[in-house]
């Protein structure tokens, strides 16, 4: 079975994701001829404590629906903002879940060659979440078998931050 994605580089993006993640996926595809799949991966629609009933509370997940609308236009325009002059074919989709499960899922449906993902943001809340769940790369390197590119992000070089006198 083929799709129109096939051995696609799928990166993973957040709304405020560093750019390099995208432009160093966009490279990859076209040195190999595949499409990229810009990945958002919608973690606040996941229901952390269901009703006992089974019913989902219904301003929470109105709510749940309304931000990820709202990611899915950021993660799109700031697509079109990094990509604007790559020679990629590329399109974003949006799935939901846990992050590293659902990108498997993706690439599994896809036929995906590859992933690139950036390292995470340096904040407080990032941070306790990665200790609680690890990382989405480390994760996606132990429990599937497509390679994974990790983009460092947010590096700050100090011989170029600062002003020379």
């Amino acid at each position: 079975m083929t799709t129109e994605y096939e051995g696609a580089v799928i990166a993973g993006h957040i709304p405020g994701g560093d750019p390099a993640v995208l432009r160093h996926a966009s490279a990859l595809a076209v040195a190999t001829g595949v499409p990229l799949i810009v990945a958002h991966i919608d973690t606040s629609r996941v229901i952390d404590a269901p009703d006992p009933d089974g019913a989902a509370p219904g301003e929470a997940v109105s709510e749940a629906l309304r931000r990820g609308r709202r990611d899915l236009a950021v993660v799109q325009a700031e697509a079109d903002v990094a990509l604007t002059d790559s020679p990629a074919r590329w399109t974003v989709l949006q799935h939901v879940g846990d992050p590293a499960m659902a990108l498997h899922d993706l690439a599994e449906r896809t036929h995906a060659s590859m992933f690139v993902i950036g390292t995470r943001r340096d904040e407080i809340g990032a941070a306790v979440r990665e200790f609680l769940n690890g990382s989405v790369a480390l994760r996606l390197a132990r429990h599937q078998s497509r390679p994974v590119v990790i983009v460092p992000t947010g590096v700050v070089h100090p011989w170029r931050s600062r002003t020379l006198t």
